[in-house]
């Protein structure tokens, strides 16, 4: 088996995916295939047990756009964080490079949870400091503690994830 790098094209007999940043990303069918950039590379047929160890989908953080399709010519950026795609605001100062977004296969995005749009720097961490906020609530509240628990953090840690705790905490 050749070395495979991104955007090699890679298939177990049946599907067919591109590989892009260490992860395999699906065609939808053969004419999404033919009609995109990948068409003529050479396909590399993988054993099952090969392909297994090559992640399918994206992984955290990265940041993707879909090849244009016939339905959609200007597709938006996404960053993938805690599970969902985020789409990326176009008027963000420091936007990503084009060298830092993934252009994967038109329609193979679909499927995927998506969450609010984001500024990437203050989305992650909305996204960070929710979760972790969560996180106390739901520890705090399995080991007896009350709104009275929520509010005392409210104090010590601060508004914004003391009021998500309290939150939790209720609910």
């Amino acid at each position: 088996m050749p070395p495979l790098c991104d955007d090699s094209l890679v298939s177990d007999g049946f599907d067919i995916w591109v590989l892009k940043g260490g992860r395999r990303f699906k065609f939808p069918d053969p004419p999404t295939l033919a009609a995109s950039q990948y068409g003529r590379i050479p396909l590399v047929t993988m054993s099952p047990a090969q392909l297994a160890e090559v992640p399918a989908g994206p992984g955290d953080g990265m940041f993707l756009q879909e090849e244009p399709g016939p339905d959609a010519p200007n597709k938006p950026v996404w960053q993938f964080a805690h599970g969902a795609l985020h789409h990326v605001l176009p008027e963000r100062p420091g936007r990503p490079t084009t060298a830092d977004i993934l252009v994967v296969p038109h329609r193979s995005l679909e499927g995927i949870r998506t969450g609010q749009a984001w500024n990437v720097n203050a989305g992650a961490w909305r996204v960070r400091v929710g979760d972790r906020a969560k996180a106390i609530g739901e520890a705090a509240r399995a080991r007896g503690f009350t709104r009275a628990a929520g509010s005392i953090l409210l104090v010590l840690v601060g508004a914004v994830v003391g009021a998500v705790v309290s939150q939790w905490l209720d609910g």
